[in-house]
């Protein structure tokens, strides 16, 4: 209870001096209100205290809301061989600091008053009292209500010295300053704590930014175990998405665990465990919330990550199927034609030979777009090129292939494309004249290239039996819809029987034709 720092004047020596007081008041306030931490400010009070009233020694019993005790602290901290224990109390027991910090008015002790001295303190009090020869002591309440913070005791040791309500009102509105100090203190503490707090919680983010699963993920959780006195943070029941309302993992181990939900919209990740080492607070609570959020966002987004990277793969998985499709399989289906058409002819030299010539181009044809495909898979797309002289080419295939005649007509200024998008068209009209020529039953087949202000057009007309619209159609068209789908394009198809078909490839330009003055 007692801080060690003897000498100085008297109280009684500046009685009825009021600027003797005020300027103990003053020096006091300085001395608080110079210090930022609550620690320097009790240290500064009760060394200003002590030398400007002349006093022996002084504490302050600081009120610890979490314990539920006051606890005593002075500028040398608590010694002069008091007893253990002394300087702790509990709020409620009987000892002088805690019936001045429930009371309303200060509380002062005499020991050569009968009914001030000794019979108002406890037995163990005495036994320090006594071989301390604490003569006077005031206990004046800091703050007031539930929002005080302790109790600021002055004493007199030794020769007789009495406290008169002049010193003990000085004693009042000194801890009135200690009030508002700590109040201050506590505010600036708040909010450099939250800083902290704050600067941790994104240094988490940063580390989870990259977050690949597994050890990065603990690498994260031990730094936050440092940076915020947790005794352990793991993630259970992680690995897959599932409902909010299903349940996931364990339950918390004990009661100084929180397990907090992994949660992202209507998904559940898992949950968080983090053992706080005693009952979570609520700074633990809000902090534990805070890294749960991060952990579900990176979580979700490595998750929609490996997600994309499988549909990445089934996507060039379709590539490729359309290729084979629309290239080799095709070249394979003219070779097969080529050969039937030689078999028939064997009978006539020019023609046999002809149709066998045909056959050889086709399948150097092809193994010139195999060799072509794959250094396309090896090297970015993006290259630049002529439209019209692609869907001559295949037009000239067309032909060659089926005999039957095919009119290409590009109309205005072509606009270049990149690599990516003039392959989508000419491998789409590719297939489209392929399907004219194996199920139309066509005479004729016409092309149609336009390039407007914004837009490419092509049509693909044929005069053949007409699209039949009420049956499922195969992997051919499905392929064109794909690939048109792929470079941002349209593709439409329509038909009647009896009156040919037509199918329509929209594709915008990246950079438009400007319009011709007439």
């Amino acid at each position: 209870m007692i801080n060690e720092s003897r000498g100085g004047r008297s109280p009684e020596t500046g009685r009825g001096d009021t600027a003797a007081r005020l300027r103990a008041l003053n020096t006091a306030a300085a001395a608080i209100n110079g210090s930022l931490g609550a620690g320097e400010i009790i240290d500064s009070a009760v060394g200003s205290l002590l030398t400007v009233t002349g006093l022996d020694s002084g504490v302050i019993y600081w009120f610890d809301r979490e314990q539920d005790l006051l606890i005593g602290r002075g500028a040398k901290g608590f010694r002069n061989g008091l007893q253990p224990g002394i300087d702790v109390h509990g709020k409620s027991s009987r000892s002088l600091p805690s019936r001045a910090f429930r009371a309303s008015e200060p509380l002062l002790f005499d020991a050569d008053d009968a009914r001030a001295g000794y019979a108002i303190v406890t037995e163990r009090e005495r036994r320090c009292i006594v071989p301390e020869e604490i003569r006077t002591a005031a206990f004046v309440k800091i703050g007031s209500g539930s929002a005080a913070h302790g109790v600021l005791a002055l004493c007199a040791h030794g020769v007789p010295r009495k406290l008169d309500e002049e010193w003990v009102e000085l004693f009042s509105m000194v801890a009135s300053q200690i009030d508002i100090a700590l109040e201050r203190a506590k505010s600036h503490e708040g909010v450099q704590a939250r800083a902290a707090e704050i600067a941790n919680l994104y240094e988490i983010g940063r580390r989870l930014d990259g977050f690949d699963g597994g050890t990065a993920l603990s690498g994260v959780l031990d730094f936050a175990c440092r940076s915020f006195g947790f005794e352990r943070c793991e993630v259970d029941g992680f690995g897959g998405v599932r409902s909010s309302d299903e349940p996931v993992g364990r339950t918390p181990l004990s009661s100084t665990q929180l397990a907090l939900p992994l949660v992202v919209g209507s998904h559940r990740l898992g949950q968080l465990l983090i053992d706080c080492g005693a009952e979570p607070s609520l700074r633990d609570q809000r902090v534990g919330r805070a890294i749960a959020e991060l952990v579900s966002v990176a979580a979700w987004r490595q998750q929609r990550y490996r997600e994309s990277k499988q549909a990445g793969a089934a996507e060039q998985q379709g590539r490729l199927a359309r290729e084979i499709h629309d290239g080799i399989a095709q070249r394979f289906y003219a070779i097969q034609l080529n050969l039937t058409a030689a078999a028939s002819a064997a009978d006539e030299p020019e023609g046999h030979q002809q149709y066998l010539d045909q056959a050889l181009h086709n399948a150097q044809r092809g193994v010139e777009e195999s060799r072509r495909w794959i250094r396309s898979l090896r090297q970015p797309l993006g290259s630049r090129g002529r439209l019209g002289e692609d869907l001559a080419a295949v037009a000239d295939e067309f032909v060659a292939n089926f005999r039957l005649p095919c009119e290409l007509n590009v109309f205005g200024p072509e606009a270049p494309l990149d690599g990516a998008t003039r392959r989508a068209v000419a491998r789409g009209v590719q297939e489209l004249l392929h399907n004219v020529g194996k199920h139309a039953d066509a005479a004729s087949v016409r092309v149609d290239v336009r390039f407007d202000s914004g837009h490419l057009e092509v049509t693909v007309t044929d005069d053949g039996r007409g699209l039949d619209t009420t049956r499922q159609h195969g992997f051919g068209l499905l392929g064109v819809r794909e690939r048109m789908a792929e470079v941002g394009a349209h593709f439409a198809i329509s038909g009647r029987p009896g009156r040919g078909t037509t199918a329509l490839l929209r594709v915008p330009l990246l950079h438009p034709v400007p319009l011709l003055s007439p």
